[in-house]
């Protein structure tokens, strides 16, 4: 559905909920600036029956991000009572942080040793759009509580270049240790995370000029990646359903709303978890196996998660027209 044609609904809902008490309708436009910091991590999990491989490539998130938002508020005496949002990120930089490929193996999961460790530089692009809807259902002196339901979009892809680091190669006369360090465009990773979700918010009123908000909401994570690995000729493709906690808390300046301005200092933190299901395929000869051609090559149903914590901390204005 066009952005417009979603803006005209969530207009049109509060018209329609203006129309049913004494309340007044504005434009909301809120642009917003933070930085996140985490990472977003998949696993994977092999076995034979007498040896366990588990693998782990993590990708940090850290970008500072840009987003706007479009919405519809109506309000009564007591401030806000609806509120229709819809809002948009995009990265400024793409530079930041390094991602880690850690590889183990052992004759059980509980017995495991690192044989493997590389850390590689990243390039990577976020897109996050996100629809809401709140309702205040309770008023107290200085305080009220909302409900809120929405829907989260989060995509990011990545680009890997250069890899450094060591592996342990059993070479028939011993274990040996490995160093290295080449230049080039590795990877290609790019995680997608869908989350609809329900939760609440609590504002507490100190006085005129400052506010303090808390919003807790769960979500389902309809999550999936893709993972092109350009040294082996081999992509990647994974899927699941898990769940996620999405939290912030924020400080807001002037909340007075005949000021129709408000400043916002937030922090947020969200965790997700999502089993999975992963699914390889060659489209080249990997170097990595000598004894054989592995173009066409298929291994499915591998077992495999997705865990993120992402943090971000920024500020935020709030103007209604």
């Amino acid at each position: 559905m066009p952005i417009s044609r979603i803006i005209l609904f969530i207009t049109m809902l509060g018209l329609m909920a203006s129309g049913t008490t004494s309340a007044e309708t504005d434009i909301i436009y809120r642009p917003e600036f933070k930085y996140n910091l985490g990472y977003t991590d998949y696993t994977l999990k092999v076995s034979n029956g007498s040896v366990y491989v588990r693998s782990t490539l993590e990708f940090p998130t850290d970008a500072a991000l840009f987003g706007q938002t479009l919405g519809v508020a109506v309000s009564d005496l007591d401030g806000p009572l609806w509120e229709f949002t819809l809002t948009g990120f995009l990265n400024l930089n793409q530079r930041g942080g390094t991602m880690t490929d850690s590889d183990w193996s052992g004759s059980s999961p509980a017995l495991m040793t690192l044989f493997s460790y590389t850390e590689s530089s990243v390039a990577k692009n976020h897109l996050i759009w996100e629809a809401e809807v709140s309702r205040r259902i309770l008023t107290f002196t200085r305080a009220s509580l909302e409900i809120n339901a929405g829907y989260r979009f989060h995509r990011m892809s990545t680009d890997i270049f250069g890899v450094e680091g060591w592996q342990l190669v059993d070479d028939g006369t011993g274990i040996t240790r490995y160093d290295f360090n080449q230049d080039g465009h590795f990877l290609y990773y790019r995680v997608t995370y869908n989350m609809p979700y329900v939760g609440a918010n609590y504002d507490l009123s100190l006085d005129s000029d400052l506010n303090l908000g808390f919003e807790a909401d769960l979500a389902a994570v309809f999550a999936s990646d893709y993972d092109d690995h350009f040294a082996r000729y081999k992509f990647s493709k994974a899927e699941g359903l898990g769940g996620a906690v999405l939290t912030s808390a924020a400080i807001e300046l002037f909340p007075t709303r005949t000021n129709r301005f408000k400043l916002s200092l937030f922090g947020e933190f969200d965790y997700i978890y999502v089993p999975a299901s992963q699914r390889q395929e060659w489209y080249g000869d990997d170097p990595a196996s000598e004894d054989f051609d592995d173009t066409g090559r298929v291994i499915s149903n591998i077992d495999y998660e997705f865990d993120s914590w992402q943090f971000n901390a920024g500020f935020r204005i709030h103007l209604l027209f």
